[in-house]
């Protein structure tokens, strides 16, 4: 009785329209179970919110509902939160940030998350009124939101679409988004519904001028989601794969041929030529492509004409030359002492083991662990632990 006396006395000691005021006297009351009176506080201050709605100190205000709509979720009135965070939407597409990471924070059990999200669909699906115009880009983004992280992909998708339609009426703005989540999906393994993002997108990106360069993100993005889709498939059954996986690679030569000076396009040959030797083991077209990326790349070390050097050194010694692996691997090394790397250590570390690993093949032990020991004493190496694997079966 006290305590709650001090609470009531303490309320009347501040401006009931300064909600930071009243918060600490809100989480006071939760933290001894006071929860009943705490709602009924917090009822108060969202009416007094509710009036700051329509004043000059709005933004104010929607930082007082955010902390209200917390506080509710903290309760468990899930509903409530969500109408409050709804509310605060309606003051602007930049409060969406706010609210994820608002509610981010009180989902951290499954179970929690959830229900949370489950209150915050029904709210937001039931706020958007055909009668005023249909859903508003702020409530769109946050249910896009809702979907992706309940794993919904497919609802995500058709909220993604609803929002970019209207980008409509800003021109240019199209497509962008979607390729954002097309992009999501496909990392996340969501891979039906990537393609689908991906050919939507690309269709909607075409329509623009002067969007070549994320019309041509679209499509490698739509084929790296056919090669995982296949590849997932061929742990099931290899053979069946095979022609679908050498047509993929034909579409990846041609998006290569049609962009040859772009890095889309190098990822492309490089993806092509890995294809053609680790899956069909088909090395003269493998060697073809893997060497167009070196021959289109600029100068320099990127990544895709390390990758491509590398790969060849491997078909090499699937052929049994051990003198053009030698060989590729001098030039390797050459390119290191013209171009610098931030990852030269390691990429020395590759070399030496690729160095063993030929070694090896060719019986030549005791030469081969002197090389591996130097690879295996770096243990921030990449390539310390297969250095080690490989002494071990020596």
């Amino acid at each position: 009785t006290e305590s709650l006396a001090a609470f009531q006395k303490a309320e009347k000691q501040v401006n009931a329209k300064d909600c930071a005021e009243l918060f600490p006297i809100v989480y006071a009351m939760m933290d001894v179970s006071y929860n009943q009176d705490a709602l009924e506080l917090l009822d108060e201050m969202r009416k007094a919110s509710s009036a700051m709605r329509n004043s000059s100190s709005a933004g104010d205000d929607d930082l007082c509902s955010s902390q209200i709509a917390s506080l509710y979720l903290r309760l468990g009135e899930f509903n409530r939160a969500s109408k409050e965070f709804i509310a605060i939407l309606k003051t602007g597409e930049g409060n969406v940030g706010m609210v994820e990471q608002r509610l981010a924070e009180y989902m951290t059990d499954s179970l929690g998350r959830a229900t949370v999200l489950t209150a915050l669909e029904r709210q937001i699906i039931a706020a958007d009124d055909p009668s005023s115009g249909g859903p508003t880009r702020a409530n769109l983004r946050l249910l896009a939101w809702v979907y992706g992280e309940k794993k919904d992909y497919a609802n995500a998708l058709k909220t993604m679409i609803q929002l970019d339609d209207l980008a409509s009426n800003m021109p240019g703005n199209e497509g962008a988004e979607l390729l954002q989540f097309a992009d999501r999906a496909r990392t996340e393994g969501a891979l039906e519904v990537a393609a689908k993002a991906y050919a939507e997108a690309s269709r909607r990106l075409r329509a623009n001028r002067g969007q070549d360069y994320y019309v041509e993100q679209a499509e490698l993005g739509s084929l790296k989601t056919w090669e995982a889709y296949y590849l997932g498939k061929q742990k099931n059954d290899r053979s069946s794969m095979k022609d679908s996986i050498a047509d993929l690679i034909a579409k990846y030569e041609a998006f290569a041929s049609n962009t040859p000076n772009s890095d889309f396009g190098h990822d492309a040959m490089l993806r092509a030529g890995s294809l053609s030797y680790a899956e069909l083991f088909d090395l003269k077209r493998a060697t073809k492509d893997l060497e167009a990326v070196i021959s289109r790349s600029q100068p320099g070390l990127s990544a895709s004409m390390l990758q491509s050097a590398f790969r060849l050194v491997d078909i090499a010694y699937a052929s049994e030359d051990f003198p053009l692996a030698a060989s590729r691997l001098q030039q390797i090394e050459a390119m290191l002492g013209n171009y610098h790397s931030p990852n030269e250590k390691e990429i020395r570390n590759h070399i030496v083991y690729d160095r063993a690993l030929g070694l090896y093949y060719q019986g030549n032990f005791d030469s081969c662990s002197v090389l591996l020991e130097s690879v295996a004493a770096d243990a921030s190496s990449d390539y310390a632990n297969d250095a080690i694997a490989l002494e071990g079966i020596i």
